[in-house]
């Protein structure tokens, strides 16, 4: 938590105060009050950030979302954030103002980072089968970093292109494997379908109890008895 509160300081103070200006810190949906307070605490000694209350990135985003293109002033708003560490949804009642429905749901198990370490797996396993290389060796571990990293931008690149070609330069081999576009759905239905399951049934739940204690509407509200 110590590192996310530093680099969430740090990277506020980049942005610089000037007189009169007032900035804006978002904070993570998914961060709970603990993380939050600890927050709201070390910004109390930064200059020009002790009056910029941490606001969390799902309310920033609802709050761009209702100016353009528009959301609508009733019933429940799902909002996903699909991110590079995993999946949240946040559930907010749009007749209250966007009030949330219980807390940010998060699971890990879907995330960009998951998807290039399942995409690194698949091109390693296919590049060891066509040779006699020992992937455990010591000279493999810088190799694997810079393919990894080789297997992410071609993961960018498969959101225009419908197909890519990957580099494995590893010591004394050096090989070129292909992805296209339905290999990597595969790699990400999966998982998807997975943590849309644990997400759906967490929220659902949050969607009953909100129901269960969510006052009824005057129109709807039963006779008075004669």
């Amino acid at each position: 938590m110590g590192n996310s509160l530093g680099l969430a300081i740090g990277a506020t103070n980049l942005a610089g105060t000037g007189e009169g200006q007032r900035l804006g810190l978002t904070v993570p949906a998914h961060w709970r009050s603990p993380m939050v307070d600890a927050l709201r605490t070390a910004l109390r000694s930064k200059p020009g950030l002790s009056r910029s209350p941490p606001l969390s990135d799902a309310t920033a985003a609802l709050t761009a979302l209702r100016t353009n293109p528009g959301l609508p002033s009733a019933g429940v708003i799902v909002l996903c954030d699909f991110g590079g560490s995993g999946a949240s949804i946040t559930l907010v009642d749009a007749a209250a103002e966007d009030a949330p429905i219980g807390e940010t749901v998060r699971v890990p198990d879907f995330s960009g980072d998951r998807i290039d370490q399942a995409i690194l797996s698949k091109v390693v396993a296919g590049i060891f089968e066509a040779s006699d290389a020992d992937p455990w060796g010591t000279a493999m571990v810088g190799s694997l970093a810079r393919l990894r990293d080789e297997c992410r931008r071609a993961k960018k690149r498969l959101s225009d292109e419908t197909s890519t070609a990957i580099v494995g330069d590893l010591p004394g081999l050096e090989t070129t494997v292909r992805m296209n576009r339905p290999d990597l759905d595969d790699l990400v239905g999966g998982r998807l379908l997975n943590s849309w399951r644990s997400l759906s049934i967490r929220c659902t739940a949050a969607v009953f109890r909100w129901r269960a204690f969510r006052p009824w509407p005057q129109s709807a509200a039963a006779p008075a008895s004669r």
